[in-house]
């Protein structure tokens, strides 16, 4: 298993992190970096950027991390859609303000003091909803040719058979999309990747908060997080979502709710094994 979500821990900066690896078939073959995917490549580039500039500002840092993820891929630089990226959202803390910062689709959600929510826009929703149209097409298809039926109706035997074929069919138009809306803020499906491409910054939320108006920050991946509440893209539904399970049990409970919906899911997911982060901050 690959572990292309990551954790970033300092003395004043915490946050998640969730790899985007280039898809990857016959023809176009995984990258490695040693023993490391592009995706945990970028993950652990990240890990390390943040855990060498921890009394920089958000900001900087993150145009520090760009250039190191471009750096690894420098040759892909003419093909921005074949990039490995990261999606993140991470906080700083000072002892008067705390910079809270996210792009592509893990969510910060920050109660404030008054108990009100401040979350971060879900700007890759209208990107996914192309991709699992186009995963659900692709799907079907291979559901009804190999064995003749709906995809709710395969065994998980015929899941894992039709996992692999799906990668061949797949990944070329996937990638178009991706070219099509990585970064790209001119496209109504546009979302962000930091991925080398300066144009990350055209969706990067940022925000600045004094210490003593926010009570807690929930930082998390989108694995974290039930398909049924990313439906629709509603920015505040996620985060109620998310503060409700996180106080009625930590992130324990926030992981099982994400994961008792997919196993009364009917539909065949292009993974059988999701990976979800999640850090939360308690100020007071």
């Amino acid at each position: 298993m690959h572990a292309e979500d990551g954790l970033i821990k300092t003395s004043t900066i915490v946050g998640v992190v969730d790899a985007v690896g280039t898809p990857h078939n016959s023809k176009y073959p995984a990258r490695l970096y040693g023993k490391l995917t592009s995706g945990e490549k970028a993950a652990r580039t990240a890990e390390y950027v943040f855990s060498q500039n921890s009394s920089s500002g958000i900001k900087g840092t993150l145009t520090i991390l760009n250039k190191a993820i471009l750096a690894f891929q420098k040759k892909l630089s003419a093909r921005p859609e074949l990039l490995a990226g990261i999606c993140l959202a991470v906080a700083r803390l000072s002892d008067s303000n705390v910079e809270v910062a996210q792009i592509g689709d893990a969510f910060a959600v920050i109660e404030n003091s008054n108990g009100n929510l401040t979350v971060s826009p879900y700007r890759t929703y209208a990107h996914e909803t192309e991709v699992g149209k186009l995963r659900n097409k692709v799907f079907n298809g291979l559901a009804r040719r190999l064995y003749g039926c709906k995809p709710d109706k395969v065994t998980e035997k015929e899941k894992n058979n039709i996992r692999q074929s799906f990668w061949e069919e797949v990944v070329d138009p996937w990638i178009e999309l991706r070219k099509r809306n990585g970064n790209n803020k001119k496209s109504p499906s546009g979302y962000g990747l930091l991925n080398g491409q300066k144009e990350y910054t055209d969706f990067l939320w940022y925000r600045k908060f004094p210490v003593k108006s926010i009570r807690r920050i929930l930082l998390c991946t989108d694995g974290m997080i039930p398909q049924h509440v990313l439906a629709g893209g509603n920015e505040l539904k996620i985060g109620r979502w998310l503060l409700e399970r996180f106080n009625h049990g930590g992130w324990p409970a926030v992981l099982k709710g994400a994961r008792l919906t997919e196993s009364h899911s009917k539909t065949i997911s292009h993974t059988s094994a999701p990976e979800a982060m999640g850090y939360s901050l308690t100020l007071f």
